[in-house]
């Protein structure tokens, strides 16, 4: 309560309430006059992060991935990232449809669980990769065909991931795992660039990939 009755002395003084999505300035103007609030959205730098054509980018010729379809999650591996759902969809997929590729780049306190699922379901068509040096990274993320944004419960309202950008960036379409409501369901259904789906809707991410 202490910290809300700030805020709202603060926006009070302001000319101008800067956030970072649609969902934020809704959640802001409960408090705030909905005038001065402005969104702009986190930016990646376009000359550094691009897309590349697979036979020319030496990241998918080291890993053996030029035949692929890349389905990529590359950053933190936190408890509340769902990204055992991709595996679920990972294990669903292997060895009845071998043109997909699910490569994790990153670590974290869940990253032994997601490689002990792969191990126990012996899957073959998962690479997990330790985090990459910044100049990997024009290379790495335009691999990707498929980019894993995974939201926590509670948080679809609170964070758009970085993440989001440098995959667009790359040209990649986005696969949002995050409940309903959230900043990146609004960007993927307004621009057509991907699809959002619940956490554990197998069914529905796994179609998506093969239709």
């Amino acid at each position: 309560n202490v910290w809300e009755k700030l805020n709202i002395k603060s926006y009070k003084s302001t000319k101008e309430i800067i956030t970072i999505s649609e969902v934020m300035k809704k959640a802001i103007s409960r408090t705030a006059d909905i005038l001065k609030i402005r969104v702009i959205y986190p930016w990646v730098d376009t000359s550094f992060i691009k897309p590349i054509k697979k036979e020319k980018n030496w990241f998918i010729k080291e890993h053996g991935l030029l035949n692929k379809k890349i389905v990529l999650y590359s950053g933190n591996m936190g408890l509340t990232h769902d990204l055992i759902t991709v595996l679920k969809v990972a294990k669903e997929l292997d060895g009845k449809n071998n043109e997909f590729q699910f490569v994790f780049i990153g670590d974290g306190v869940q990253k032994e669980k997601l490689m002990s699922f792969s191990q126990k379901h012996t899957l073959t068509n998962v690479l997990f990769l330790p985090y990459q040096d910044a100049e990997v990274l024009p290379y790495s993320f335009p691999s990707a065909d498929f980019g894993i944004v995974s939201l926590g419960t509670g948080a679809e309202g609170l964070s758009v991931p970085s993440k989001t950008f440098y995959l667009l960036a790359a040209g990649a379409a986005i696969i949002a795992i995050s409940e309903v409501g959230s900043e990146i369901e609004l960007l993927i259904n307004k621009n057509n660039c991907g699809i959002s789906v619940e956490p554990n809707k197998t069914i529905e991410l796994s179609s998506f990939l093969t239709s």
